[in-house]
């Protein structure tokens, strides 16, 4: 095995695999010996190995995933069925993922990726761009990268089996992204034009910015703030739910926006190459947050639990566990691409990348040093962040912060709005905590399904969902 470069290395059962640029070799001896591996692979640039369960993982350059059940000797492309190589949003509700192509439109995998299905029955328009997934309907914005191309949102109501056009006439643009509150869908697109649905989607309007003329790139609903970001006039706000709007542009050095993401009151931006900024003001000032962010050239901000991750240009993926203040890098070999797209499932990351040809996916765990470290004991805002994991059983953490000095309240509710437990109310001074919530309250062992938590302090409420699944 010289003169070859070695990017990925595992441990299966028996095995000792190398993932290089001519394949995957595997001693027996632990490292003496080597032999070529290679049946089956769609590709033999190795960019990661991975054991998981009695599989083991190799993520290729251009073809895709591909898994050996029998530690190493015979591979299985495990991207079956997906036949685009430009994913271009990628979003997951229970165990499925839902992604979308340049191209090729809908792909839904039910098995974490393995096997991929197309949904394009009625979805005339394969440039797909956003995503809304919710119990009843999905929703997809499509359109291709030039103002004159034809688009719109597309809605189903059988988990994307069929789709039918929602929008009309001059709304039928590019949708490059959404936002959602309960039965209110905002939607961006070209022209500094937001489109606005107040009734799930079925019925679109027309909201344009004042003096906006670039298309509107990504999309945040933050109580009744909405912020647009567009990719040359930096980010609007509007507090009339779109019918008018102010530029927030104050410390933003690149008016090229194309990523947002917030937690709390507290919003962050992407930029083309200037990094991530943060604001804590609803968007009156802006802060440069890129200490350890080596690629500045932003394409997704994704929270995931506490975590944020940024994807960026040339396949690199950072996570911030301290809201922005300092990132690392943690790609893990991908390939050289864009990632246009975070998810998670459980406890994996899923990435979307655009033109490598693959879903990649990588346990939470061995990207930050332990899910249950300390998080931030400086708050800058009230933050309840979603409970870990999601969906839990037995057990799941609930972790939020406060600012100030305040009687804090936690309390449990089943779907049918009936109080099942109450974690904690006491008084609690400024800073960030967290509380263990367990499925069995008592004697009672509660039944699987969806709850709320529900946290209160001073006049800050905030409610989340979750799930139990046993």
């Amino acid at each position: 095995m010289s003169n070859l470069r070695v990017l990925a290395l595992a441990k299966t059962k028996t095995n000792l695999a190398a993932g290089t640029n001519e394949g995957v070799f595997l001693s027996g001896d632990n490292g003496i010996n080597w032999q070529k591996s290679n049946g089956g692979l769609t590709s033999l640039r190795i960019k990661a190995l991975k054991t998981e369960r009695e599989k083991l993982l190799a993520g290729t350059y251009g073809g895709g995933v591909c898994v050996s059940d029998d530690n190493g000797l015979n591979w299985i492309a495990s991207n079956n069925g997906l036949t685009n190589t430009f994913v271009t949003t990628l979003t997951a509700k229970d165990n499925s993922i839902y992604a979308g192509t340049y191209g090729q439109g809908l792909f839904l995998s039910n098995n974490r990726g393995e096997n991929w299905a197309v949904l394009d029955s009625g979805l005339s328009i394969p440039y797909v761009r956003s995503l809304v997934i919710s119990d009843s309907f999905l929703l997809a914005g499509t359109g291709q990268d030039h103002p004159l191309s034809d688009g719109g949102v597309f809605r189903s109501i059988n988990n994307g089996k069929n789709w039918t056009r929602v929008t009309q006439s001059e709304a039928n643009k590019t949708i490059f992204c959404f936002a959602r509150r309960d039965t209110i869908i905002f939607a961006g697109s070209w022209y500094g034009k937001v489109l606005s649905s107040s009734n799930n989607g079925v019925d679109w309007s027309i909201k344009s910015i004042t003096n906006g003329s670039a298309p509107v790139r990504a999309l945040a609903l933050i109580d009744s703030n909405l912020y647009a970001a567009t990719d040359a006039q930096g980010i609007f706000l509007s507090t009339d739910y779109g019918s008018s709007w102010t530029a927030v542009n104050l410390g933003l050095t690149n008016k090229e926006v194309i990523a947002l993401a917030y937690v709390g009151t507290t919003i962050f931006a992407g930029t083309t190459g200037d990094g991530i900024f943060r604001s804590t003001n609803n968007g009156t000032n802006w802060l440069t947050v890129n200490n350890g962010l080596s690629n500045k050239d932003v394409r997704c901000l994704t929270f995931i639990g506490e975590y944020l991750f940024a994807g960026t240009s040339s396949g690199s993926i950072f996570v911030s566990t301290d809201y922005g203040t300092n990132w690392t890098d943690v790609d893990a070999n991908l390939p050289n691409a864009d990632v246009w797209a975070i998810t998670a499932i459980g406890s994996d990351v899923f990435a979307g990348t655009y033109g490598s040809g693959v879903i990649w996916q990588r346990p939470l765990s061995e990207m930050v040093t332990s899910i249950n470290e300390p998080v931030p004991n400086n708050p800058f805002t009230f933050i309840v962040r979603q409970n870990y994991p999601n969906p839990f059983n037995p057990k799941t953490i609930i972790s939020y912060s406060i600012p100030e000095q305040s009687n804090v309240t936690i309390i449990i509710y089943d779907a049918l709005g009936r109080e099942v437990a109450n974690l904690i109310n006491e008084e609690k001074q400024p800073g960030s905590y967290e509380v263990e919530f367990e499925s069995a309250v008592g004697n009672q062992q509660l039944a699987s399904g969806i709850y709320f938590y529900q946290l209160r302090a001073g006049e800050f409420i905030q409610t989340k969902k979750m799930v139990l699944l046993r």
